[in-house]
Formats: structure tokens, sequence, C-alpha cells
């Protein structure tokens, strides 16, 4: 057993070999997870569908996850809009989850439908429980110049990853590795309790 101790974080630290705990005092600073991701990239989205839609339940309530898509999007010479790899060049897609991220901002709401919408056979209706105002705001924010200012934002502030989906967890960058270990890893450097599910990981 070997203890870690962090003036600045107070943090004390226990690995056993069965598992981990961690105590975390401060905790104004919660954990977070940001994933680069581009809604027409294939592997994004397949890294949503799966890997993300398995696990992101287990850790919801010990990391903040944030997401940052658009990640594709080329700026027109002009300035005034953008295009993605999707077949109408419009960036719907990429707005909609740009769009999706302003409005549930962070949070349990937004990994849901994200997780949705990222599903084929799932339409917007679907993903807003039926909700016709916020299909509207959402659809509306997509189609109009909200939508592309996110989606410029967005693109504007993106690091260059050689691979998407990309994440930043923690400080540091991590290229796409095991979701599960990697989130257990940083879980345990915040938080006493972590999912049981951890325990089972290592």
């Amino acid at each position: 057993m070997c203890k870690l101790f962090s003036i600045n974080t107070i943090l004390v630290l226990f690995v056993f070999e069965f598992g981990y705990a961690a105590i975390k005092i401060d905790n104004d600073h919660p954990s977070y997870f940001t994933v680069f991701y581009d809604a027409d990239d294939s592997k994004s989205i397949s890294w949503l569908q799966n890997e993300f839609k398995a696990h992101y339940k287990l850790f919801e309530e010990v990391i903040t996850f944030s997401f940052l898509p658009c990640y594709n999007a080329q700026l027109s010479s002009d300035g005034k809009a953008i295009t993605c790899p999707d077949p109408d060049k419009t960036c719907y897609n990429n707005k909609l989850h740009a769009c999706a991220s302003d409005y549930f901002k962070e949070g349990f709401k937004l990994n849901d439908f994200l997780v949705c919408i990222s599903e084929k056979e799932k339409k917007l209706d679907q993903c807003v429980g039926g909700d016709q105002k916020l299909l509207k705001t959402l659809d509306d924010c997509a189609k109009g110049p909200k939508g592309f200012e996110l989606c410029l934002n967005y693109t504007s502030n993106l690091l260059p990853f050689n691979t998407l989906p990309s994440f930043l967890g923690d400080g540091f960058y991590k290229p796409p590795l095991d979701l599960s270990d990697m989130l257990c890893k940083q879980s345990i450097l915040h938080y006493l309790k972590v999912p049981p599910s951890c325990s089972k990981l290592h």
C-alpha cells in the first residue's frame, strides 16, 4: 500500500491490490473530461454509440463531461460560412451537437441527448422526449446564426489532435484509450466513493 500527499489539493490516495479509494476535500473543483469530436466523423459517432454509451452513467456523478464538436468544420474564405464532411456540407449535425451543448450546458441531460442523437434510427423528436418547444429551439439554433457562431467558436479553440475522438482529462491529453480504465484512474484522484465497477476493472 502506498500513500500520496498533496498540499495543494489536500488529497490522500490509497492504492490497494483489489481496487482504489481516494479522499477529495476540495469539492469546488470537479473533475472534467472533455471530448473533442466531429458529429460527421464515423469514429466519433461510433464512440458515442458504443464506448461512451456503455460507461457514462457509471461515472457522470463524479466526472463532468463536456463536448466540443465541429472538429472537422472548415471556415469559408470570406469567413461567413463553415462546411463539414457531411453530404450536404451544411454542418447541421455538428451545429445541432453544439447547440445541445450550449442549451444543456453540462450534465446528465446533455449526455443522454448526445447518446440518443448519435443513433441513426433515432430522430430529434425522440431525443427531446417529444418536447416540441425544445425540438424547435435546437433545430432553429442549428439552422440559424447561433449554430454557426457556436461551431465557429469551437473550431477556433480546438487543439491539434491526429485522431478523433480525442480527450482532455485532468490537465493532460489522452489519445483514444479504454474509456472505463481512463475514467477510473481519473475518478480515484478526486473522490472517496468511485463507481463500484472500477474495482472490477483492475
